[in-house]
């Protein structure tokens, strides 16, 4: 009996040492969303907008959230995508000590523990208080969930009004040269030019710029803060668009037609292509690829020499290179004495403009020599191509020869680098736009929007990929 209850008296002492540790301070270590549901939109089989919910859960987890301790201020950094509800969230908060975390309530009303279980509304800003395990202290944090309100992917236009000049104007390019857009209309025997700011987008202003009808074959080709144009056998620069210098008069293009990082591409009086590696003084013939199959007079048949456009974007797999595009139309007029007449899709060149250390001048490759290849570029008068979020856009007027489309009823689209086109399906036109126009001119400024000039109709609109605009 002694040596039990010896044993009973050290079991209780032993039992009293086990004491919680309690602790004066604590802080919110993590939070996280952990389930709730996504809206889509699709069409029915009648055409009709329908709405159904997903699971939202591998994109909630994926969505990390920062904390300032200094402010309480818990945000997530990069938004979720449209169409999460915010109503209905599941969260899970860490705390440092095991402190308790409590959601304070947006009306009257007392505050609760919060569960895991327990689906929050994060319409507006919610704040939660972590209490000490011993009930001394307290912090309180402001959670606010960020949502985007728009779908990334969508297309978005705005109508900028209508430049009434434009409405007779002949032919129309457009440039975008420091916060202002350019607009060269060809009336008569002259290029007139018009200004207009991001400040005041409603307002044009006439540029006295003294141009000859020659300017308008240049496409407003902008390098940094200088634009160029090649006018009545010169090539100038201007760096408002009002006041011109001559650079060269010697061996120049006829048109000043693309540029990338380093060079300047030119059209010739027979067409061919021409670049200038000094900034516009001195141009020379641009070198086309020779093929086993093909010689240099062969190849020049495959040049477009007719509604030719050029675009730039930074080479996907190198440094220090820009990948050129060039696309056009050879000759179409539809008589039978023209060999080009049965053409179905337009010419595509490329080139690969390598600026590094030893790297060799780059030469055009025709990209489309035979017709026999799927999805190639149809062929289509006033063609523009632009190159937008690491692909290239084209689109056109009116379609050129047997299998000839309406005008300006397609955008498309090319992500291997200009060999295959299809129908985008991320840009799209704007709604409401007038069809009747006569001439369309496309640029893109430095925060991705897309402008569209129009001559005819006068119309200006600017749009941009929803997510290419979010901060």
């Amino acid at each position: 009996m002694m040596i039990w209850v010896v044993g009973a008296l050290v079991s209780c002492v032993n039992n009293d040492d086990e004491e919680a540790t309690l602790y004066d301070d604590t802080a919110i270590t993590a939070f996280s969303l952990t389930s709730g549901t996504q809206y889509k939109h699709t069409l029915s089989s009648k055409g009709e907008d329908s709405v159904y919910t997903v699971s939202a859960n591998t994109i909630l987890a994926n969505c990390v959230f920062s904390i300032d301790h200094y402010t309480g201020e818990i945000t997530n950094k990069d938004s979720l995508p449209a169409g999460i509800d915010a109503s209905k969230l599941l969260c899970s908060v860490s705390t440092y000590h095991n402190g308790v975390p409590y959601l304070v309530p947006t009306e009257a009303g007392p505050e609760v523990v919060l569960q895991t279980t327990d689906t929050i509304s994060f319409l507006s800003e919610r704040q939660i208080r972590v209490v000490s395990t011993n009930g001394q202290n307290s912090r309180t944090y402001t959670v606010k969930v960020n949502i985007h309100k728009e779908e990334g992917d969508e297309f978005t236009w705005r109508r900028m009004g209508v430049l009434e000049p434009l409405k007779d104007a002949e032919l129309v390019e457009s440039a975008l040269l420091g916060d202002r857009l350019l607009v060269f209309a060809l009336k008569g025997n002259s290029t007139e030019v018009y200004a207009m700011t991001a400040e005041t987008p409603d307002t044009w202003t006439q540029l006295q710029a003294g141009l000859t009808a020659q300017a308008i074959s240049s496409k407003g080709v902008v390098r940094g803060d200088t634009l160029f144009v090649a006018d009545a056998g010169k090539v100038m620069y201007s760096l408002d668009g009002e006041h011109y210098e001559t650079l060269a008069t010697t061996d120049v293009p006829v048109a000043i037609l693309g540029k990338s990082t380093c060079e300047l591409y030119g059209q010739s009086a027979e067409g061919l292509p021409m670049v200038s590696t000094d900034g516009g003084r001195t141009w020379t013939a641009d070198a086309i690829a020779v093929t086993d199959s093909n010689n240099e007079e062969q190849l020049k048949a495959l040049l477009p020499t007719h509604d030719m456009d050029f675009t730039c974007i930074p080479h996907p797999a190198l440094d220090s290179a820009d990948y050129v595009l060039m696309a056009g139309n050879r000759n179409p007029d539809m008589s039978d004495t023209n060999p080009y007449k049965d053409d179905c899709y337009g010419k595509v060149w490329r080139k690969v403009a390598d600026y590094g250390i030893n790297a060799r001048p780059g030469q055009w490759v025709c990209m489309n020599e035979t017709e026999e290849r799927p999805r190639q570029l149809p062929r289509m008068d006033n063609l523009q191509i632009f190159g937008y979020d690491d692909t290239f856009l084209a689109l056109g007027g009116e379609g050129i020869g047997p299998e000839a489309q309406p005008a300006y009823s397609t955008i498309y689209e090319s992500r291997d680098g200009g060999l295959t086109w299809k129908e985008s399906s991320r840009c799209t036109w704007p709604d409401g736009m007038d069809k009747g126009l006569r001439m369309l001119s496309v640029s893109v400024d430095s925060y991705n929007n897309v402008w569209f000039v129009c001559s005819g109709t006068g119309e200006v609109w600017k749009g941009r990929l929803n997510r290419l605009g979010w901060n």
